[in-house]
């Protein structure tokens, strides 16, 4: 297994105008550290896993930023015949309960009007959600 540590966030703006807060690097750390983070290729869950994000840690550089690093693990084919403690960890599972939906969207890029549609899709597939994106 090739492992490599890696960047995951900081507490500096981002190029989408967004900031993560200390107290949430810490949050996604402990769940890092909790559940086994499979890492799909182009994030297809419908192929089987490529690799695992494990061992998040929280470090603050010298210019003062605090990053939220992991160790990245990308399986290699003699893996297969390895064995794999889990230590104590659970899978990380993408469900979604029966009878609903969900609707995300990616706000890496502004389009006018784009929430205001977001929000009339969420009304109209469960006019009691009072949340807004």
């Amino acid at each position: 297994m090739l492992q490599k540590k890696v960047p995951l966030s900081n507490d500096q703006i981002d190029k989408h105008g967004q900031r993560m807060s200390v107290l949430a690097l810490e949050n996604a750390m402990r769940q890092t550290n909790v559940k086994i983070m499979s890492s799909h290729a182009e994030h297809n869950f419908i192929n089987p896993p490529i690799g695992r994000m494990e061992n998040a840690q929280i470090e603050k550089d010298d210019k003062g930023v605090t990053w939220l690093f992991g160790t990245y693990s990308l399986f290699e084919l003699e893996d297969i015949e390895k064995e794999n403690p889990i230590e104590n960890r659970c899978l990380s599972i993408h469900s979604q309960d029966s009878g609903n939906i969900t609707i995300f969207y990616d706000k890496s890029y502004e389009d006018e009007g784009l929430e205001a549609e977001i929000e009339h899709l969420q009304q109209l597939f469960d006019p009691n959600n009072k949340n807004s994106i």
